[in-house]
């Protein structure tokens, strides 16, 4: 079992990959936004043994012009700044913008990229296991 992050805006897919990670044996915690996620980071007993993450949601616009990518990029950066060694995985419709060339210094890099028109929530499941063994850089 892993303790999973997953932050994901729309509601019904927050609610169909948390239950497909859920029905797969790990404990949940999902999160509409990056506001939320850093209060619950904040707030953790443990850490997460995982984090996934939609690429696009509201941050709080530290890297420029105010964009639906800025909460993940805020996300990644908070993790890097903390000494996170978690791993993370970005699911969403452009997982390209978030390959490691793509993203500020500042920002943890992410271990794999999932694109959802090509992975469905019983599948990102079944990857858990294996994003588990994965360390970013």
């Amino acid at each position: 079992m892993a303790r999973i992050l997953y932050v994901e805006d729309k509601p019904i897919a927050r609610l169909a990959y948390a239950t497909a990670f859920e029905m797969a044996g790990h404990e949940v915690t999902a999160c509409p936004n990056y506001f939320v996620a850093k209060r619950v980071l904040a707030q953790q007993n443990a850490p997460y043994d995982l984090v996934v993450t939609d690429g696009r949601y509201e941050g709080d616009s530290r890297f420029g012009k105010r964009s639906m990518r800025e909460g993940s990029l805020c996300l990644l950066a908070d993790l890097k700044s903390a000494g996170a060694r978690v791993p993370v995985a970005i699911l969403s419709m452009e997982p390209k913008d978030f390959l490691p060339d793509n993203l500020p210094p500042e920002c943890l890099r992410p271990v794999a990229f999932y694109s959802k028109t090509e992975i469905d929530y019983h599948a990102m499941a079944a990857e858990v296991p294996k994003l588990l063994q994965m360390r970013p850089e």
